[in-house]
Parts: C-alpha cells; structure tokens; sequence
C-alpha cells in the first residue's frame, strides 16, 4: 500500500479538494536504491498532477539533494525557478526546485 493512499478520501470529501490543483505535495523519501521522480498513485486517481513521489538513491547513504521553495516579489507572487542544468527537476510552474547534485559544486561556499 502506498504512503499516501489513506488520504484520497480526505482530499475527495474535504474544502481541500478546491486547492488540489495547485496544491503541490511531494513525498520525498528514500525507500529504494535508485532516483526516481514519478506521478504517485494518488495523484493519478485524485487527478492532481502536483502530487510528486521523489525517491532519493541510496536512502540514508547518499548526500543530501537540495529542495528550493522560490522566493516572493512583495507583491506575494512568487519568483518562479528554471532548471540551471539537468540534474535539477522543477515542479508547480516554479514553485519548487529539487536538486539532485546535493550542493556538490565547485563554487559551492560550505
């Protein structure tokens, strides 16, 4: 049984179910061996194309990979994100940046 599964009938039945659409969720863990970036289930039978399932590799063993939320102008829209090369995946038109280089760069200031 997947993770998110007991709450389809939560967002089905509840106020949030206006907000799916632009409600962005992602289930980052690292179940398995290999990255892997796909639709979840739910998201398929909610509908809700903001739903994310992101399998980091190696679990507890690998670097940690960078998750950006995009900063916002003072008028509250957001600086929307664009992929700056391709281990990088941006979702919810820019509203979020996952990063799969883990900060290793060598500009990197850490």
């Amino acid at each position: 049984r997947e993770f998110f599964a007991g709450i389809v009938d939560l967002f089905r039945t509840s106020q949030l179910h206006g907000m799916k659409p632009n409600l962005p969720v992602f289930y980052l863990h690292g179940d398995g061996h290999n990255w892997d970036i796909k639709q979840s289930r739910v998201s398929i039978v909610l509908d809700w194309p903001n739903f994310v399932d992101i399998q980091v590799d190696q679990g507890a063993l690998a670097d940690p990979c960078i998750v950006e939320i995009a900063p916002m102008n003072t008028d509250g829209s957001i600086i929307p994100f664009q992929v700056e090369h391709p281990l990088q995946y941006v979702f919810a038109d820019g509203l979020v940046r996952v990063d799969r280089q883990r900060g290793l760069y060598n500009t990197n200031p850490i």
